[in-house]
């Protein structure tokens, strides 16, 4: 789960670096392939931190509200989906013949490693509070609460 949040920094702040260096002409054009495969990489980690986070739902229902276990799945679906469309962006930037053309798909890709950035942040943040966070999981198992399941 949090290698996908790591890996959504890295390939943050990686993007406009590897831009930035192939507009420039400080690296050349076959070095914006190293986003495309780290974003190929953050796919994966987001799909299995998605899946891994699905199953850990399933007790975490014990212990929280489900609206807020799905607040947080919400965001997760929805960083998943940026990376996948960050990933075409970024593998149409490395394949367009056209130079110009592919630099500003490139741009595009930037800002989609930019908004999958914040998106992760939130996730994070989200995903943080549902076991560190006051009347998170953490909080509710050491006051030796009851489960949310045999209060109802």
């Amino acid at each position: 789960m949090h290698l996908a949040i790591g890996m959504a920094v890295a390939v943050g702040v990686l993007g406009p670096v590897l831009l930035l260096s192939w507009v420039k002409d400080l690296l050349p054009r076959r070095s914006w392939w190293l986003l495309a495969v780290l974003q190929g990489v953050l796919l994966v980690t987001a799909v299995v931190a998605v899946r891994s986070g699905e199953w850990a739902a399933l007790d975490a229902r014990d212990w929280l509200e489900l609206e807020r276990i799905q607040h947080h799945q919400a965001l997760a679906v929805g960083f998943t989906v940026v990376v996948g469309a960050t990933l075409l962006l970024s593998v149409a930037g490395a394949l367009l013949s056209d130079e110009a053309r592919a630099r500003r798909v490139a741009a595009v890709a930037v800002v989609g490693t930019l908004v999958q950035l914040v998106l992760g942040v939130l996730v994070g943040h989200a995903g943080g509070a549902l076991v560190w966070g006051p009347d998170g999981i953490l909080e509710r198992a050491s006051q030796d609460q009851p489960s949310l399941r045999t209060r109802e």
